[in-house]
């Protein structure tokens, strides 16, 4: 029986892929952002992105902060209440309006000239932190959805066909070149208690269509949180139980498309923007992972005082050390991310991807140029350093088990312990960003007067 699901998941998923035609671009341009929009702050990074003519907008989660003012652990624990109320829905509904109707935003949906796509994290999804249990979920799906003018007809509108509202798109360029972007929802099935992000048949999807898509030029998997990094307490990831899973995937794919060398990550919600890449390459079969993290289009961990909890992980000296084999220098102020890619292989280095964050100012921050034609390596290289991984596994499991005791222990006391290590941070980090800003204002006035 176990099977016959499965085989009918995958011929329903398999149907599933939605094709994007760009075949008369030479360039092909898609550029991406996250967290827009918290407590009604504003920003005109739209008028910059509009300027770089992208072919298709993606969010990447956090698109408006519509659980803000909802007090989502009433209804959560209200068994009485199944559902949020008019007056929550129509909040929702306003701050997704907020942010679709950007006038710069408004310039970009209305040319008609770039394809606007979209995968929520908690704070679209209506729950902070938010997982499996929303009991709104439903309601707030069809809100997103409308915000990103998802077709009436499209699939992710139909709960009983799948329960979150990942998607896949082959997008077709010139030159028989494709790229196969896949969406991943880390909120609708995300189980806090097995630590699994998405699910059964999202995991038996992703399988199924990476395998079936092996052959494109590139591939791109698109998450609201990021998925190489290890945070510390504070920030969402793709735990050690996702990465393994994913890893897993990978090395299948690999198998069957032995000339993979590279795979590309897009990830968000840490209010800053960094490149991350997997420092062995052993668990994902010989293939390089990729990851550009863009995060902060209305506010930043350095920009603004309200996010402690982004600001200690910017601040940790493992996070941001300089190490171009795994990590890039940190950007921290209002960006987006943006990827161009070649189909007529005119560089001279012979790469076809460009990736870089761009700010508002109009220049680039930080970049990467990738030839995806590279072979990877061949699988079952650096075996010497699953030793470091199993103790890496761990720490982070340790970390992991910290987590649920924390929670355990909010949910019994009535206490919130996270928040009081929040407020510190809080407390920290606006005396640091107020004393750069008192020595940058007073630096100008020495430098005025004298």
């Amino acid at each position: 029986m176990k099977h016959f699901f499965l085989a009918t998941l995958f011929f329903s998923s398999a149907l599933s892929t939605q094709i994007l035609n760009f075949q008369d671009k030479s360039t092909f341009k898609l550029a991406y952002g996250s967290c827009n929009g918290w407590r009604n702050r504003t920003s005109d990074i739209f008028k910059q992105v509009l300027k770089d003519e992208p072919d298709i907008w993606l969010w990447l989660g956090d698109a408006a902060y519509s659980d803000r003012k909802l007090v989502t652990r009433d209804l959560q624990g209200d068994p009485t209440r199944n559902s949020l109320t008019q007056d929550e829905v129509n909040y929702i509904e306003n701050r997704f309006n907020a942010s679709k109707f950007d006038p710069y935003y408004t310039q970009l949906r209305e040319q008609n000239k770039t394809k606007i796509l979209g995968i929520w994290d908690d704070h679209d999804y209506g729950m902070g932190n938010g997982d499996v249990t929303f009991k709104g979920k439903d309601q707030v799906r069809k809100l997103y959805l409308n915000f990103i003018e998802e077709p009436n007809t499209s699939m992710r509108r139909n709960v009983s066909h799948q329960k979150g509202i990942w998607e896949d798109y082959l997008i077709q360029l010139s030159n028989n070149n494709t790229i196969h972007l896949v969406l991943i929802d880390v909120r609708s099935e995300f189980n806090t208690v097995s630590n699994d992000r998405l699910g059964d048949q999202q995991w038996a999807w992703l399988e199924e269509t990476l395998l079936r898509n092996s052959n494109a030029s590139l591939t791109i998997l698109a998450s609201g949180i990021q998925m190489i990094p290890d945070r510390t307490l504070f920030l969402d990831e793709w735990e050690v139980f996702n990465k393994g899973k994913l890893f897993e995937i990978i090395r299948k794919v690999k198998k069957v498309h032995p000339k993979l060398a590279k795979m590309v990550l897009l990830s968000g919600d840490v209010h800053f923007s960094q490149f991350y890449f997997n420092p062995c390459h052993s668990e994902t079969g010989g293939v390089k992972l990729i990851e550009l993290t863009s995060s902060g289009m209305t506010h930043s961990a350095w920009t603004q005082l309200y996010c402690p909890a982004s600001f200690i992980e910017m601040i940790n000296p493992d996070h941001w050390t300089t190490d171009s084999t795994y990590r890039s220098p940190i950007v921290n102020e209002f960006n987006f991310g943006l990827l161009q890619f070649d189909t007529q292989n005119r560089q001279p280095d012979g790469a076809q991807l460009h990736m870089q964050i761009r700010g508002m100012d109009g220049q680039t921050k930080i970049e990467r140029k990738v030839n995806l034609s590279e072979e990877g390596e061949a699988m079952g290289k650096r075996k010497m350093c699953n030793l470091l991984h199993q103790r890496h596994r761990k720490v982070i499991q340790a970390i992991h088990t910290i987590k649920l005791g924390i929670s355990d222990f909010k949910s019994k006391r009535g206490l919130s312990l996270i928040w009081s290590v929040g407020f510190i941070a809080f407390i920290i980090s606006t005396t640091v960003s107020i004393s750069i800003r008192t020595f940058t204002f007073t630096a100008s006035l020495i430098k005025r007067f004298t």
